[in-house]
């Protein structure tokens, strides 16, 4: 195994020193966002997001988009009302609609002259080392391209996602994978609520989460969708992974304007009113040492100190990744 600890990072007092804290970001869009599942996909909405991405990337941050959508452009295109249940023809919509909603962003970022990658992947494909070393590899590449890879799972191969997530763990994955700075989760509800929006007007939002507890879990409250299957107890539990190595999470309403670029100082600041979003963090507030641990599966004894197995060589890569992104992490390389 190779361990990474990384010391607490203080408050940065300046809008450059905040760049630098979150360099590398990975983006999220839900279904809902992009599409109302029957006849309309919001193509100002991606216009939007792609806007605020256009920007951060012009600051020189490294960003990743996990997109939603695909079945949801299947369904627009086949003209289906409500959203199947039988699991292979979600696939087969998932496989109609994906080129499409591909294509609407490459729309959407030409306008700023910014070129895309699609990636397809599955939960598998960071679980086996090689598989998950290739992965990185390749995002770390496009980003050296100065292209921005979206994400969406392999729904002809893999069907977590779609019976239920909306994506939000593979996001959460997704942000372990390339040791990000920062996950934003967007969606069509403003964060963590005291009560469900539908049905109470007088809700608020909770603004800060130090930890996710037992009684924190209990106000997600799923609402009714009949496109996507992800929910806030969906959200909470990519949360909860990416937390566990101090990697913050923000959950916040796509629909507002600025809602990425205005997030600063690990909070939401929405320039066009009152603060949206919520930040979840581990607890005391502070950001912990980051932990991380890359299967190895040389071996190294008296006789051989020196593991020289093609694996370790990644390991030595990755390790070298890390402390290029982060100058002031230790590095431990631990064989078991």
């Amino acid at each position: 195994f190779l361990m990474i600890r990384r010391p607490p990072r203080s408050t940065p007092s300046n809008s450059s020193a905040a760049a630098d804290v979150y360099k590398r970001q990975v983006i999220k869009v839900g279904t809902n966002l992009l599409t109302d599942g029957k006849d309309v996909i919001y193509f100002d909405v991606i216009e939007k997001i792609v806007k605020q991405i256009a920007q951060l990337r012009n600051e020189g941050k490294n960003i990743v988009l996990v997109s939603s959508g695909a079945i949801g452009c299947g369904m627009k295109i086949k003209k289906i009302k409500e959203r199947p249940t039988d699991m292979v023809e979600l696939q087969a919509l998932a496989a109609i609609g994906q080129p499409h909603l591909m294509s609407l962003y490459e729309r959407a970022f030409e306008k700023y002259k910014i070129n895309i990658a699609q990636v397809l992947m599955t939960r598998e494909d960071t679980k086996d080392s090689v598989r998950r070393t290739h992965l990185r590899n390749t995002l770390m590449k496009l980003f050296e391209m100065n292209v921005i890879p979206i994400i969406n799972e392999n729904d002809t191969v893999a069907v977590e996602e779609i019976a239920f997530g909306d994506n939000d763990t593979l996001a959460a994955l997704v942000g372990i994978l390339l040791y990000s700075d920062l996950v934003i989760i967007l969606s069509t509800i403003d964060g963590l609520c005291t009560c469900n929006p539908k049905n109470n007007e007088n809700y608020e939002v909770i603004r800060e989460v130090n930890k996710i507890t037992p009684e924190i879990e209990s106000m997600a409250q799923d609402f009714e969708s009949n496109l996507s299957m992800g929910g806030m107890k969906s959200k909470l539990n990519a949360a909860k992974k990416l937390t566990s190595v101090s990697i913050p999470v923000v959950i916040a309403n796509g629909r507002y304007d600025n809602v990425i670029t205005n997030i600063e100082f690990e909070r939401l600041i929405c320039a066009s009113g009152p603060t949206r979003g919520e930040l979840i963090r581990l607890s005391d507030g502070k950001r912990p040492k980051k932990v991380a641990f890359i299967q190895c599966v040389g071996s190294r004894n008296e006789e051989n100190p020196y593991c020289s197995s093609i694996c370790c060589m990644n390991t030595v890569k990755q390790a070298i990744q890390i402390k290029d992104h982060w100058p002031d992490t230790e590095v431990y390389v631990l064989y078991t």
